[in-house]
């Protein structure tokens, strides 16, 4: 769904949604769309495969590739000229697609209280028994590798959080994936170790 700024728009955003969660909610808690309004950006809303009326069954994968399609389909049919952006808008489980998502064309990516890995969070919801018994039942059909997407996206991001967040856990979030990942990279610790 596509809802058009009530001004003329400087942009579009592309929300991807948490999981379990369609995109008509969106419409009827609407402070999302209200903000994108005030800042005189389009919103495009949409589902994934099995949620809503759409059909088929969500997967990593599936949603990712779905989410691709959608990024082509908004870039050919609403970046009407240069001066036009491209935002992402991924929220916990659409973070970790927004991630996934290295188009040229978006100026822009926030992850909005996302994990750094499906498994991860699961363990610290769970504990780390039931959260191994979550990756058998699910033949880690469910693995996302978000850090390492989102360090290879190629413009402006950002990472929103809540530090008090009780769905995902402060060791399981994308910031914390992030500052690991930085951290374990000795080309950092080469640069933090010259002479400047």
């Amino acid at each position: 769904m596509y809802i058009k700024s009530p001004e003329q728009a400087i942009g579009t955003v592309v929300v991807l949604n948490p999981n379990a969660v369609m995109y008509e909610f969106t419409i009827y808690e609407n402070e999302l769309i209200n903000f994108y309004h005030s800042q005189r950006i389009n919103v495009f809303l949409w589902n994934y495969r099995g949620y809503g009326r759409s059909k088929g069954t969500p997967s990593p994968s599936k949603v990712i590739s779905d989410a691709k399609i959608i990024m082509e389909y908004v870039i050919k049919c609403y970046l009407d000229n240069e001066n036009h952006k491209i935002i992402i808008h991924g929220h916990s489980l659409g973070g970790a697609v927004a991630s996934s998502l290295d188009f040229p064309e978006v100026n822009f990516v926030l992850c909005d209280w996302t994990f750094k890995g499906l498994y991860s969070t699961s363990d610290y919801m769970v504990g780390k028994r039931l959260g191994k018994l979550f990756r058998i039942g699910t033949l880690n059909w469910w693995s996302m590798e978000t850090v390492k997407s989102y360090l290879n996206v190629k413009c402006y991001k950002v990472i929103s959080c809540d530090a008090r967040d009780e769905v995902i856990h402060e060791i399981a979030s994308l910031k914390s994936g992030i500052s690991s990942e930085i951290l374990n990279r000795k080309e950092f610790w080469r640069w933090i170790l010259t002479d400047h």
